[in-house]
This record gives C-alpha cells, sequence and structure tokens, in this order.
C-alpha cells in the first residue's frame, strides 16, 4: 500500500547548511517544500571544543551555567511557541521530561556534544493553531537555527566588535579589533534569511530566540577565553580574541558635590593625620564616610562636627567625592556651617 509520505521527495537534513538552503527555498516558493518528506540524520545537534588544562573530559562551571541557560531557553521557548507565551512553568512534568538535554563529554579534550533530536521531535509533537504541518516542521527549525545556527554565533562575535570599537579609546587597539572579520558572506545571506522569516512569520518567535540566545553565548565566550583552543558549531575563536570582545573599558568615576544637611553619626579623631567623620544625607538617607580638609577647616568647625554628632543635631556641609557604579569614594569635607 502506497501512503501519502511515500509519494514526497525525501529530502534526508545533516547540517545546518542544508537548513539554511530549504529556508531559502521556502521563501522564494512555499508550495515547493510541501512535497518534501523531511528526515534528520546527525542534525540538530550542538557541538563546542575547547582544549586546554581545565579541559580534560570535564565540565568548568562557565560551561555548566551555559548549558543550564540552554535548558531553559529551550523550555521557554517551547513555552511561547505552543502557549503562546515564554513562561515555562506552564509546561508540563511530561513536557519538561522530554525537552531535557543531555550534554556528552567525548574522549580527549572536551568536545560537548548535545542531541537535539528529542527536542526537535518533542516541539512538533503537538499541533499550532494555523500552522500545517510543514510550517511547523520549518517554524521548529528555524528556532533551533536561529539560536544555534553557525551564523548566528558569528553575528554575534560581530555584534561584540562593534559595540567594543565603540567604547574603546586606544587607537592601535581600534585598528587590531576592526581588521577582525567574522561574519563570511556566506553567513550575512544566512542572516538575511533568519531576518527574512521573523518578518514573514512573527509567530514563529525568531526574534526571541536571537534575544535569547545572547546569554548563552557570552557565558561560552567566558570558557573559550580559557582555553588554549575553541570552536562553536566549527567557527574557531583564539583566546586572546575572545578576551578581547568580552573587555570592557574601565569605568572612570566621576567628581561630584554633595552639598546639603547631613547628620553627623560618628566621629573618628584616632588618627592624629586625619579627622573622618560618618554623616547622613538628611533628604535622602544615604550614608558615607568622609574626611576633614586640613588646611580648609580650623579646630573651630571640627568642634560644630564634634558638638553636632553629641546633640545629634543637622548640620549644613560641602563635600567633594568621587562616585563609580553608584558609590561613593574619597569624600572630603570642604566647608561646614551650624543650621538654625
Amino acid at each position: 500500500m502506497t501512503t501519502e509520505t511515500d509519494t514526497l521527495q525525501p529530502v534526508v537534513i545533516r547540517d545546518q547548511f542544508q537548513v539554511y538552503d530549504l529556508l531559502e527555498r521556502y521563501m522564494t516558493n512555499p508550495l515547493e517544500i510541501a512535497d518534501l518528506n523531511l528526515s534528520y540524520d546527525g542534525w540538530p545537534s550542538l557541538r563546542i571544543h575547547l582544549e586546554g588544562p581545565a579541559f580534560d573530559q570535564t565540565i568548568t562551571p562557565a560551561m555548566m551555567k551555559g548549558f543550564l541557560q540552554v535548558q531553559q531557553s529551550i523550555y521557554e521557548l517551547y513555552a511561547r511557541h505552543h502557549y503562546g507565551a515564554g513562561d515555562a512553568r506552564r509546561l508540563s512534568r511530561k513536557e519538561r521530561q522530554a525537552l531535557e538535554i543531555s550534554v556528552r563529554v567525548e574522549s580527549g579534550s572536551s568536545n560537548f556534544v548535545v542531541d537535539f533530536q528529542g527536542v526537535l521531535s518533542e516541539f512538533m509533537a503537538k499541533a499550532v493553531d494555523k500552522m500545517t504541518g510543514k510550517q511547523l516542521t520549518l517554524s521548529v527549525i528555524s528556532l533551533i537555527t536561529a539560536y544555534f545556527g553557525h551564523s548566528a554565533f558569528t553575528h554575534h562575535l560581530d555584534d561584540l566588535k562593534h559595540q567594543r570599537l565603540i567604547e574603546m579609546q586606544a587607537a592601535q587597539q581600534k585598528t587590531q579589533l576592526a581588521q577582525m572579520q567574522f561574519m563570511t558572506e556566506q553567513d550575512k545571506k544566512h542572516q538575511q534569511i533568519m531576518a527574512r522569516l521573523s518578518a514573514a512569520h512573527p509567530e514563529w518567535h525568531l526574534d526571541t530566540a536571537a534575544e535569547m540566545r545572547k546569554p548563552f553565548y557570552d557565558t561560552l565566550m567566558k570558557g573559550m577565553a580559557t582555553a588554549e583552543t575553541a570552536s562553536f558549531q566549527g567557527v574557531a575563536i583564539a583566546p586572546e580574541v575572545a578576551k578581547t570582545l568580552l573587555s570592557t573599558p574601565r569605568e572612570a568615576a566621576k567628581v561630584i558635590r554633595l552639598d546639603g544637611e547631613f547628620r553627623i553619626l560618628q566621629v573618628d579623631s584616632s588618627d592624629p593625620t586625619q579627622f573622618k567623620v560618618k554623616v547622613q544625607n538628611q533628604k535622602n538617607g544615604e550614608e558615607l564616610e568622609a574626611i576633614v580638609q586640613d588646611d580648609s577647616l580650623d579646630q573651630h568647625n571640627r568642634t560644630i562636627l564634634q558638638t553636632a554628632e553629641w546633640l545629634r543635631q543637622p548640620v549644613s556641609l560641602k563635600i567633594n567625592a568621587r562616585q563609580l557604579r553608584g558609590k561613593y569614594k574619597d569624600a572630603t569635607i570642604l566647608e561646614v556651617a551650624r543650621v538654625d
């Protein structure tokens, strides 16, 4: 007995490049895809290779964190794809078990392999409203490719490169980074295909996958930065390049003024070389330690500070300080005045 499947043209997908070709064919002629009988051999899978003393058939904390992020992302993508919202709590225990990934560490150096065949099957097992069977299949393989594809990773590297170029100050460093090329013409073509698919089918949530992969890629890059050699889905990246892309310029502290009324919480005159006080801003409750500037404040003003502490009375202070990431450093009291 001949079935409908027997009459379809068999297509075996063995790598992500065949996926991009299939998606391009779909964008060109959607009806042509309906005549295909798709099967999979060795795809979808994730392959990461790291060499170095810390990667001898072991999983480092950074890599473990990355795989946990992958697992959570799969749950959230599944929830968004099938339930319309990326809340993984909607998944049943059975669904979670079916979507669990298994990380295989191969012999030799650390070759991490994740087979997504089970994930692919679970995604396609449940019907989605307004999707044909073929559309469901294409939406799922597009999601997986958008998250784990070769060009998805090179696109992330390119984004990091442009971000660092904006932040860098040294001309020589900027020149060196600008000369690094991560995306090939083929990668750019693949990303254009994904962009067209995302625009044509927002219900496939490809933009969500592209956003969710960033924390995983950044965590992966930290692991790559500590390896001697590293590659992701066949994309090799040198550790010094990974370090450069991950580095952020040191933030400079801002010099600010903190003038206002303060309550003196503590006076410390134990150090003969400096007079230190702990104060609290009466307006916002912020506390900080400050030293009294010796050459501008005489003993009379120090007495004002000590008296204000004893009587728990506010004083008017003019303070110079440096602010870095919301914290104050090197605060110095310039002027003191009683508050009537």
